[in-house]
């Protein structure tokens, strides 16, 4: 247990067995000297900050109340995964600087996603997969300035197999079909199986040595920054909660999209198999409620499956919807078949025909950034070592290895710059001296150790109490009248 009422840890999953799906486990590097990260969520995420941080030899430990497979499954897992240069069609940023952002961001993602799908056997483990996805629109792309923007710069960003024009809608939807669509646009996207992947990642970063805990916050992470630095002995937080933030962030502009998605077989005996993804993105002048009654999202998931969609629902935090209870699944359905007629013999995926997620979303930027940084006016606390990592909304799989490279570099310059409080006694420096407890009781250990080391302590208790007002601060400890040590939960009397 962390703090009492506010972080609960139920188990330990740091050594599991089974924990590499694509070979055998890699050997945990050498965990003494490294600076230690605490990574707060388990979604893809966190995962990939985790990831990311390992390779840039760091220690980690993450917290998360679960972990993929989960039941029911977390939000990585019921994602739609198909990457999109921004804005997404499922729920759009609108900030100029999130955008911004976001397309540095999701680069870095489609060249580790593509570097993932040509390697034969890693597409196998990580379900990462290249398809064609189409976007088709009822209106020529030139007359909507913010499509057209969207199209140059997919033109000219690296994207691969990248085409716009007319002519894809007969090509990809046949002879005279949908009479009402009047341009299309096509690129080569990464398209991942999100069981499978979370699956992967999970036990990529615990084989490069993470540590993984069952653990929920329910406090801010600013009111209880001390005691889990002090608690896990960790140099910096990442805050990767999704909309978690809400509580953790103290951040009020967190809020849900509620998504939806029909998974149907892809095995080609009901249907014909579909191997391309074809969407309709939602028209924003059109929306007369919060749904998207225009957006139409196929999508191969898998060689099995097929998922159909989508939906966009602000501020709606019910999960349990389905094909009966829900009209709006069902007209969602119909969008599909309408658009796609070759789905209306469709066969459902038994154990799980629909799935439903909360998209994190956040009015304005996204947040990625140091809580003690000097632009930072939400939370903010001078020399605080939390960095936020979130608000990315449906657009957490296409943008996770950006902002995660982005936030080791923010933890490699924070700790660069702050003097870090010692996590141990035993690194505390002495009065009057440049060395610390643990250094000289090394250095004069073997010749006087009982007696030196009573004297040490009796030195380093005195200096303690004259910052008591300081430790209370940063370490919850208090001294008791007769000068014993509470640290932590932890008594420790002086030597006499």
């Amino acid at each position: 247990m962390v703090s009492k009422g506010r972080w609960t840890r139920f188990e330990d999953l740091g050594s599991s067995s089974d924990s590499s799906s694509s070979g055998e486990r890699e050997q945990p590097r050498r965990n003494q000297r490294k600076r230690h990260v605490l990574v707060i969520g388990g979604g893809v995420s966190g995962l990939t900050t985790a990831w990311k941080l390992l390779e840039a030899n760091f220690r980690v430990t993450v917290l998360a109340k679960d972990y993929a497979p989960a039941a029911p499954r977390i939000v990585s897992e019921v994602a739609g995964a198909l990457w999109e240069w921004p804005p997404a069609v499922c729920g759009k940023h609108t900030d100029a600087t999130s955008l911004e952002r976001s397309k540095k961001w999701c680069m870095v993602s489609y060249n580790h996603f593509s570097q993932m799908a040509e390697d034969h056997e890693l597409s196998l483990a990580t379900g990462v997969r290249m398809r064609v996805a189409n976007f088709f629109f009822d209106k020529p792309i030139s007359e909507d300035a913010e499509t057209y923007k969207k199209v140059q710069e997919l033109k000219n960003s690296g994207v691969k197999c990248v085409r716009h024009g007319f002519e894809l809608i007969e090509e990809e939807l046949g002879q005279g079909a949908h009479s009402e669509l009047k341009d299309a646009y096509q690129h080569l996207a990464p398209v991942i199986d999100t069981d499978q992947y979370m699956r992967w990642l999970t036990c990529r970063v615990v084989s490069l040595g993470a540590e993984l805990r069952h653990a929920e916050s329910m406090h801010c992470l600013l009111d209880i920054e001390a005691e889990l630095l002090h608690q896990f002995k960790a140099d910096a937080i990442i805050n990767c909660t999704g909309l978690g933030a809400i509580v953790t962030a103290a951040d009020d502009n967190v809020y849900p999209l509620r998504g939806c998605l029909i998974r149907v077989k892809n095995d080609g005996s009901s249907m014909p198999k579909v191997s391309k993804a074809l969407c309709v993105p939602h028209d924003d002048s059109k929306a007369g409620t919060g749904n998207s009654e225009d957006l139409v999202f196929i999508v191969p998931r898998s060689e099995e499956v097929l998922i159909l969609g989508g939906s966009v629902e602000p501020n709606e935090w019910g999960l349990d919807l389905n094909l009966d209870n829900s009209a709006l699944v069902r007209a969602m359905l119909d969008r599909c078949v309408k658009f796609l007629p070759g789905l209306k013999n469709a066969e459902l995926i038994d154990d799980y025909p629909v799935a439903v997620g909360l998209r994190p979303f956040r009015k304005g930027n996204v947040r990625v950034e140091a809580a003690g940084g000097p632009s930072n006016k939400l939370s903010r606390r001078s020399g605080s070592r939390i960095v936020h990592n979130y608000g990315h909304g449906g657009s957490g799989f296409t943008l996770s290895h950006g902002f995660a490279e982005e936030v080791v570099q923010i933890v490699q310059r924070m700790l660069e710059i702050q003097n870090p409080l010692p996590s141990r006694i035993a690194d505390y420096k002495l009065p009057g001296t440049d060395s610390t407890l643990k250094d000289n009781i090394a250095r004069v250990g073997r010749k006087t150790r009982h007696a030196w080391c009573a004297r040490a302590v009796g030195n380093l208790l005195d200096f303690l109490e004259s910052r008591h007002k300081w430790l209370r601060h940063y370490f919850c400890c208090s001294f008791r009248p007769d000068r014993s040590l509470i640290l932590g939960g932890i008594q420790s009397t002086p030597a006499r």
